[in-house]
């Protein structure tokens, strides 16, 4: 029999799961967009979900639902905050890309967050997390895009057809993050 503590672990995993096919059916409504999920070579080393190439910009992106006001950074994995980072300051079009889910019976929101920009706003304020009440009043200065909810339908592929995020403010905001 499973614990609850395994029960609430699947529900958790399940939730970002979902997330993640949320994201993944998004990116096809951007044109020409390549994209490839990342897999863990173990132990958790992985330092993103996936790589996304567009027109405009490059993004290492980490994806995170969570059923809190709140973003943690610990919610993040030291491999991954590393490379967010790096991949960030490789190449001047490369951004470290960190999209925030806040999901509950009460909460249906979803931020696109450069980690670099969201840093340097933690750190003035010494917070190690942002609260979504400071992702809606402070955007500009956090370097966050409110991801607006849609429907994708893929009329060649009906199982591909579901809930999504419209990601074009994020194309075409991306250097302003």
């Amino acid at each position: 029999m499973s614990s609850p503590a395994s029960f609430k672990q699947k529900e958790r995993q399940q939730r970002g799961d979902d997330f993640q096919k949320e994201i993944r059916r998004s990116w096809r409504l951007i044109p020409n967009v390549w994209r490839m999920r990342i897999t863990d070579g173990g132990a958790g080393t992985r330092p993103g979900d996936e790589i996304v190439l567009t027109s405009k910009a490059n993004f290492l992106v980490e994806m995170k639902r969570t059923m809190g006001d709140r973003f943690e950074l610990s919610m993040l994995r030291p491999n991954q905050l590393h490379g967010l980072r790096d991949f960030d300051r490789a190449l001047p079009n490369n951004i470290g890309l960190v999209l925030v889910s806040f999901l509950n019976p009460q909460i249906d929101d979803a931020y696109a967050i450069r980690l670099a920009t969201l840093e340097r706003h933690l750190h003035q304020l010494n917070h190690r997390y942002v609260t979504r009440k400071t992702l809606i009043d402070l955007q500009v200065e956090v370097g966050a895009v409110q991801l607006k909810r849609i429907y994708y339908h893929d009329p060649a592929n009906a199982k591909m057809s579901g809930p999504a995020y419209d990601l074009s403010e994020v194309m075409q905001n991306c250097q302003f993050l």
